[in-house]
């Protein structure tokens, strides 16, 4: 729930903690031009964001091992990157994959 909580926050808008919050991951993951080493370095650089946040927040159990951005049917119309762009926008759609630190169990968190 606290991940969700923070994919709807914009970073920074959160008086509790300056670096709450990652919306801005959407519009950035979704511009148009950028290669998909890019689209992998911002996720990858996201998940570190997100996980100082929750040491910083003493939430420690868990880590975000990766965003993980999957394919997804015709829902909406235009080039593979209008698709991208539409669904990140419009549905806020993204994978996270939780790690819990004291085992190897992992969790899929789908936003």
């Amino acid at each position: 729930m606290l991940l969700g909580i923070m994919a709807r926050t914009p970073r920074g808008s959160w008086a509790g903690h300056a670096s709450f919050g990652f919306n801005e991951f959407f519009s950035e993951f979704a511009k148009q031009g950028i290669s998909q080493e890019s689209r992998t370095r911002i996720a990858e650089t996201t998940a570190k964001e997100i996980n100082a946040v929750l040491a910083d927040l003493g939430l420690t159990s868990y880590r975000v091992d990766s965003l993980v951005i999957e394919p997804f049917g015709n829902e909406v119309q235009g080039s593979r990157q209008e698709k991208w762009a539409g669904h990140i926008m419009e549905h806020r759609s993204v994978t996270l994959i939780l790690r819990e630190i004291s085992s190897d169990r992992a969790t899929r968190c789908v936003l």
